[in-house]
Parts: structure tokens; sequence; C-alpha cells
């Protein structure tokens, strides 16, 4: 069963009677047509009753006719906030296999280790959907999760995050936890880290807790990998102490067998000498089918200004364990990314790494729905033959389940022009099939 979701600008509401897995919230000063009360949507998509009943399946919380002309950008929520009109606008297909809508949030597998090998029990991959902004503002501590590993497409709540947070970095530590670190929430930028622990029974209700390690210098919009082999989680870029950063921080530990824990260097996050070429915030860091770590998109110096960001959005660059350089693959630095990509997502495929969505500046509440891919395997520019998605989305979530012909990708969350996208889509770019499919649940 879904939690009731928030939509809406005002701070106190009452809660509405949960029933099935359809009822949301309106807040009255937002939708006066509603005057406030709890609106049931049906799950067939005749969401509201309103001009959009039986067209489609998205919902944008005001369904009277002066907001909703049935689609799904009627012009209320184009362009900057306009007296809170757009505030709470959400696409969502009312299902358990969306998560509720939220943007600046993160994504995380958790693989399981098999249980009893000599049985042959298959290991569970657990989907995590972390924090980020919610429908009514602020920041969220909700955690989402699925069973993808066991079949299951369903949504459902996970223990919270000790701190709400938003534009935070995340990162799976095999074999039993999850990390967040940073981010803002209601007092500021955060250099605080929690942890999620697996390591007594696989419960993803289980809480998190804070965690020793604090970063050098507390950011946002930053990103993280974590290098099982060498046992180091490095985080870099964003923004702190107001400015766009190039620095990277980095935290060393292993793992103790015996107490199940993952015991970090007591020095904490130390500063790395050699930090990325450009500075970037809103941007993806990852580790490619080389074994190398790459620094892709993002915003630029520029982006608290209001910038294009154009020195970022298009570039990439690798990180070799000891300092920075050029993704040129034969072309220099300028082998570019085909379009401007901030806030988009980032995640590798067999020999693939893929980046989707994203928006391309500053000023620009547009996101774009389009997909393109680096082959490692003898690839040597960019391609944009990738399909897609359904819906345009940045700040978004994106993983990677399954593997051989079965390996998925999964996008959720996002915003696009003003409008939360809780809509989950899913692609397998092994499977022949060059379309992403709108989630249901299984």
């Amino acid at each position: 069963m879904r939690k009731t979701a928030i939509v809406g600008a005002a701070a106190a509401l009452v809660a509405c009677p949960i029933a099935g897995d359809y009822y949301y919230q309106v807040d009255g000063g937002y939708c006066p047509s509603n005057g406030g009360a709890c609106l049931y949507v049906t799950p067939d998509g005749g969401l509201d009753g309103g001009p959009d009943a039986g067209q489609d399946a998205r919902y944008d919380a005001c369904y009277d006719a002066g907001f909703d002309a049935g689609l799904q950008d009627a012009g209320f929520d184009a362009g900057p906030p306009d007296a809170g009109s757009d505030a709470g606008c959400v696409i969502v297909d009312v299902n358990a296999a969306n998560i509720d809508p939220r943007w600046q949030l993160r994504g995380l597998v958790w693989d399981e280790p098999p249980m009893g090998s000599a049985n042959g029990s298959p290991k569970t991959e657990r989907v995590f959907a972390i924090g980020g902004v919610p429908p009514s503002g602020g920041y969220s501590s909700e955690v989402e999760f699925e069973n993808w590993g066991l079949g299951s497409t369903k949504w459902s709540l996970g223990g919270n995050l000790a701190t709400p947070r938003a534009e935070f970095a995340a990162a799976t530590i095999p074999p039993y936890e999850m990390v967040a670190f940073g981010g803002l929430d209601s007092t500021g930028t955060l250099g605080t880290m929690e942890v999620l622990d697996y390591h007594q029974t696989p419960d993803p209700s289980a809480t998190w807790r804070q965690d020793t390690p604090q970063l050098v210098v507390p950011r946002f919009g930053q990103s993280a990998v974590f290098d099982g082999d060498a046992g180091s989680l490095m985080t870099c870029g964003g923004i702190g102490h107001g400015v766009v950063r190039n620095d990277c921080e980095i935290v060393r530990g292993s793992f103790d067998g015996g107490s199940g824990y993952w015991n970090w260097d007591p020095r904490g996050w130390q500063l790395l000498d050699a930090g990325m070429i450009i500075s970037r915030v809103d941007f993806s860091l990852v580790t490619a089918p080389d074994g190398l770590v790459y620094a892709v998109g993002g915003g630029g110096p520029d982006y608290i200004g209001g910038g294009i960001s154009l020195p970022a959005a298009r570039t990439w660059e690798v990180f070799d364990g000891g300092a920075w350089g050029c993704a040129s693959y034969g072309l220099g630095c300028f082998n570019l990314l085909g379009q401007y990509r901030i806030g988009s997502a980032a995640v590798v495929a067999g020999s693939r790494l893929y980046v989707i969505g994203g928006h391309t500046s500053a000023v620009d509440p547009a996101g774009t729905n389009t997909v393109e891919y680096f082959d490692f395997d003898g690839g040597t520019t960019w391609q944009a033959d990738a399909p897609s998605l359904n819906y345009a989305r940045y700040d978004l979530g994106a993983v990677v389940v399954g593997s051989g012909s079965n390996t998925t990708i999964l996008v959720f969350g996002g915003i696009n022009d003003g409008c939360l996208v809780g809509i989950t889509e899913e692609w397998q770019p092994f499977s022949g099939i060059q379309q992403w499919t709108p989630v249901t649940p299984r």
C-alpha cells in the first residue's frame, strides 16, 4: 500500500484516509474548486474527474478547467513560478510501480548476497529511491524500494533517512551498506553522512543512522563513486562555500567480516590533490567499463549566477587515480556530448555509458527526454540512436538491474517545466526493442 501523497504548497493539511492506493490530498489554497477536500483518483486513467478524465494517465493536482486542459503541460507551469499556481504540478500514473513524485533524489541498487549457495537461492536486487524534494516543497527523508530481483516492480516504503536531504551524493558499499552524504536540508548545506546497514537482517525498513565521517567541505549537487578494490569512497564537485567546486574528497575503509560493518579510516574525509579540470554541479560521476572514473556534464562555474554553463554541460573528463584529463579518444578535449546536460543521470550497461535526460541551462525549466551513450568497445564519439524517454525530466534517479539480455535501465522521479514526474520507465538495451516503457505493477 502506498502512503498518502501531499500535493500543493500548504504546510499543514489534515491527512486523507487511506483506501486502496488512490487517495491524494489537494491544498485548498492551490485548488480552490476542490476546497481542500480529499480527492479519490481512479487507477484506470480517469484520474480526477476533470477535463482529462479517461484521456491520459497524468495528474497535475489542479483539475479545474482553469488549470487543466487535459494536457501534460497546459501552459500553467511554463516559465518561472507564478505565486504557487505551478508549485504542486505532478505528473503521475497512480499505481504501485511509480514512486511518490520527487526530484533531486538519488537511486541505488543493493545486491543481497545469495542466501545458501548450496540450494541455489537467487540474490535479491533491491532498487532504492532516496530523499529529494517532494511536491509540497522542502526536503524529504522518504526512502522507497522495490524487490526487482524477486520479480516485483511495486515500490514500498522503507526506513527513512535520519536527515531529510536533497541534491546529496549516495553509494552502495558492498556487501551490506548504503550511504548518503552532503546535500541540502532546511538548515542549509550538509557535511554529514548516514548509512543503512544490512549486516544483520536484509530489512529495507531498517533505520538509517548517522555515521562519523564529515565532509571537509559541506556541499550539494556533488556526485560520488565507490571503488571496492581500493576500499575508497570519492566525491567531487558540487556547490560548497558559495562556489561551484572542482575539488574531490576521499574516505577509505575496510570491511570487518566479524562485525559485518564497514570501518572508515578514523582520519575521515581527505581532500585530494587532484581536482577536476572543470568545476561542476549537478553532474554524474561514474565508473565506466574501462575501470576509470568519468565526470559527465553538469553546470559549470557560472551556474550559480544563472549562466548556461557551456564549459561543463557537454564535456566529460576522466580520472586515472592520480590526475584528471580530457576524455579524448583521439579527439582531444573536443569529444563532446551531443547535448548540454545538467541534472542528467549516467549509468553503465554492458560496454556502454548512458547519459539520460537533464536540462540545458540554469535558466531553462524544460528537461529533455533524449538518451545518448558512449561505447567503450571500439567507440570514439557519443551516439544518439538510443530511444527517448516517454517523459522528459532532469534531477532524476536511474539504476541498472538484471544481467545479459535481461539487463534493464530504470529511471524514476525528476522534474520538467515545474512538473514533478513520478512515473517509472524501463528499457532493456540488449533486448532489440528500441522503446522505453512505463513500468506496470507486477
